[in-house]
């Protein structure tokens, strides 16, 4: 694998090489970065990072080229005179059923939510009640103790 000076590479890190003292071993190095034989610290994940941003670049560029296409064919059958209006029909028909869609999964996180928030009270009830009974064994005992001590 061929190593990049990291200052000519990537912006995102603003790591500066590290020069190879004896104050400064290789251990004590970032994760990911080696020392070249010129004694600069060098980016071994570089070429991974890029290739990854390059496939999230084409993965949006390709969304969006279908989100593109999508609203081109909506409005081609909104424009289309002879079948317009069953394509008008099936477009309301798609936007509805979309907007259940998200209308089911934001009731279905609040619901998650709500069984989280029981979850929770109840685990701290539980906590409550054990603590209550300890109290009450130890206040038990105490007095058993007294009355013992009392009788003697």
């Amino acid at each position: 694998m061929a190593f990049k000076p990291l200052w000519n590479h990537h912006e995102d890190i603003t790591v500066d090489p590290v020069p190879v003292y004896p104050e400064n071993p290789p251990s004590e190095l970032q994760e990911g970065f080696e020392i070249g034989i010129d004694g600069r610290a060098y980016d071994v994940n570089a070429e991974k990072r890029e290739k990854e941003k390059a496939e999230k670049i084409k993965k949006q560029l390709a969304e969006f080229r279908r989100m593109e296409e999508e609203r081109k064919t909506r409005e081609e059958r909104r424009l289309s005179s002879k079948k317009g209006s069953k394509h008008e029909k099936d477009d309301h028909e798609e936007r509805r059923l979309e907007r259940e869609r998200r209308h089911r999964e934001i009731r279905r996180r609040e619901e998650d939510g709500k069984q989280k928030k029981e979850a929770e009270d109840r685990r701290k009830r539980e906590e409550e009640k054990k603590k209550e009974e300890e109290k009450q064994k130890r206040h038990a005992e105490d007095s058993r103790k007294r009355k013992t001590e009392d009788i003697k």
